[in-house]
């Protein structure tokens, strides 16, 4: 146990908190308190961490992060009540997002779970998508909801419009 001014360094991790526990024996540790974490170019502010050393994995409670999109836009804001940080994504649970800057947003997307692949797309689970219309307020529910942070692919399909000179055939259409 560690507490006061503890901070813990291990590969591209850093850890600042009030008060850690460490076990030595799984490789784990815990903290309480006001909580950051630093991992590689990213950092979370937190009241509580689980991180486990051999697997690399961070577990965060109750954090408010700023994403930046790669391609310049506004900063997207997340809100969850848990995330596991892997090395190559991110896994929320009972999380919003937004581009609304204010605590209580105007508008939102609220996940059950999401996926975040940084840089690269943002997969909401169970997804209620809130956006009012000229004050009144409005949202729907979709199972899935996708939003790609970089470079978005375009796909043009074109109908062709032809006719066939069989019998029981004319002009058609079709994608």
């Amino acid at each position: 146990v560690a507490s006061g001014n503890v901070e813990l360094s291990y590969g591209n991790v850093e850890i600042h908190a009030q008060k850690l526990l460490f076990d030595t024996y799984s490789n784990q540790v815990w903290g309480t308190g006001n909580i950051t974490i630093r991992r590689g170019t990213d950092e979370f502010n937190s009241s509580y961490i689980f991180y486990d050393l051999k697997k690399n994995v961070v577990k965060i409670t109750d954090i408010h992060i700023a994403i930046q999109p790669p391609d310049g836009k506004a900063p997207i804001y997340l809100r969850a009540k848990e995330i596991t940080d892997y090395d190559d994504y991110k896994i929320g649970k009972n999380g919003i997002f937004t581009t609304c800057e204010f605590d209580d947003p105007h508008y939102f997307i609220w996940g059950n779970k999401f996926d975040y692949y940084p840089d690269k797309r943002i997969i909401g689970h169970n997804v209620f998508v809130y956006a009012p219309i000229m004050f009144i307020p409005f949202g729907f529910w979709t199972p899935v909801y996708l939003y790609e942070l970089g470079e978005r692919k375009v796909i043009w399909n074109f109908p062709s419009i032809g006719e066939k000179k069989s019998d029981g055939w004319g002009w058609f259409m079709q994608n």
